[in-house]
C-alpha cells in the first residue's frame, strides 16, 4: 500500500491533457525498439503495451539465479513483478530477488544516490544498502540489500532489489541478476510463453483503455506499466489495475456498480473505490488473491461515474 500511495501521488500530480494515441497493434518488438526513445505519441503508447506484454518471471531465469543458490521458488508477485527465493550457502541463508517491470513516470529511476553503470545499452543505477544511509556505512545488523534500477532509452526497464545474508556482498548479486534480465528482456519473452505462469483478465490490459469511454485525454508520457492518471471533470483521478487480496477488498463498504459489487474505502482523507474482475488466482500472505481495479480521487460522484465506465470492460 506505500508503494501505491507513493504512486497514486505522483499521477495526480502529473496528470495533465494530451491526445490519446494509439498504441501499435503488435507487441513484438523489434531488435533495436528498446534503444531509442520514443518520439511521438503513438511511440509511448507502444512502449507500454510491449512491456506489459513482457512476463516478469521470464526476466529471472533459473539458469540465471542459480550462482546465487538452490532455487526454492520463481513467482508471479504482481500483474508487473516476481519474485524468486534461494537457500544460500551461509547457515540458515535465505536470498530473495525482487523484479518489477517500469516504463513511463518511475521516480526510482531518478534516484540521488546510487551509481551508474552500463548494461548492453541500458543505464543502470545501482543502490547499497550503506547509500542510503548518513554514515555510508554498511548497515551494522541483519541482511545486507542492494537494488539496480535499469532503463532503456525507450523509457521503459525494471527494478531489481537483492536481499543476502551478512557476510556476502549484494551489489555485485544484483548487478549479476540485472544483467542476465536485460539479455532476456531483448528477447521479449512474452506472458503466453511462459510456463508456469498467472494469466488472468488483467494480464497486458492497459489502464488508461477507459479514456475512450469517459472522453478523457491523458499525455503518456505521465503514465505507468499499470497506472493511469486520468484528467476527469476538472479534477485528477488515479487508475489502478493490480492483484489484491480478497480480504483487503472486501473490508470497505460494499456499493453496487454495473452489476459488480465494488467498495468504498478512505484513506488519507479521501474515497477511493476497490473491484475485484476476476477470479482469485492464488492464496498470499493475506489470503486468497484477486485481479483488481483501484480508483482514487477527491470527487465521490465522478468516482462511481468512471468506475461505471471502467466495469463496461469487464463484464460479469
Amino acid at each position: 500500500m506505500v508503494r501505491w500511495l507513493a504512486m497514486i501521488a505522483a499521477l495526480l500530480v502529473t496528470a495533465v491533457a494530451c491526445g490519446r494515441g494509439e498504441a501499435a497493434q503488435s507487441s513484438a518488438a523489434p531488435a533495436d525498439f528498446w534503444a531509442a526513445a520514443p518520439q511521438n505519441t503513438a511511440q509511448y503508447w507502444s512502449v507500454y503495451e510491449r512491456a506489459r506484454a513482457i512476463d516478469p518471471c521470464a526476466l529471472l531465469p533459473r539458469a540465471g539465479l542459480a550462482p546465487l543458490g538452490a532455487v526454492r521458488t520463481v513467482a508471479v508477485k504482481g500483474l508487473d513483478s516476481c519474485a524468486a527465493e534461494l537457500d544460500s550457502d551461509q547457515p540458515r541463508g535465505v536470498v530473495r530477488v525482487d523484479l518489477r517491470v517500469l516504463a513511463g513516470t518511475v521516480d526510482e529511476l531518478g534516484a540521488r544516490v546510487g551509481t551508474t553503470k552500463h548494461f548492453d545499452g541500458a543505464t543502470a543505477l545501482v543502490i547499497a544498502d550503506k547509500d542510503t544511509r548518513a554514515d555510508k556505512q554498511v548497515p551494522p545488523t541483519g541482511d545486507r540489500a542492494c537494488t539496480v534500477n535499469t532503463k532503456f532509452p525507450a523509457h521503459a526497464g525494471f527494478s531489481i532489489s537483492v536481499t543476502v545474508p551478512r557476510g556476502i556482498e549484494p551489489c555485485p548479486a544484483a548487478e549479476a541478476v540485472s544483467r542476465t534480465a536485460v539479455a532476456a528482456w531483448k528477447q521479449q519473452p512474452r506472458q503466453e510463453d511462459s510456463i508456469p505462469t498467472v494469466r488472468t483478465v488483467l494480464t497486458g490490459a492497459d489502464p488508461c483503455a477507459v479514456t475512450p469511454r469517459l472522453a478523457a485525454t491523458v499525455d503518456p508520457d505521465k503514465q505507468q506499466l499499470y497506472a493511469c492518471a486520468l484528467p476527469y471533470g476538472g479534477t485528477e483521478f488515479a487508475l489502478l489495475y493490480e492483484y489484491q487480496s480478497q480480504r483487503a477488498l472486501e473490508a470497505g463498504e460494499p456499493v453496487l456498480i454495473a452489476d459488480h459489487t465494488v467498495y468504498r474505502h478512505e484513506g488519507n482523507g479521501s474515497p477511493y473505490l476497490e473491484v475485484q474482475v476476476g477470479p482469485a488466482y492464488a492464496d498470499g500472505e493475506d489470503g486468497p488473491l484477486a485481479p483488481a481495479v483501484w480508483l482514487g480521487g477527491k470527487d465521490e460522484s465522478s468516482l462511481v461515474q468512471i468506475m461505471y465506465q471502467v466495469l463496461q470492460l469487464f463484464p460479469n
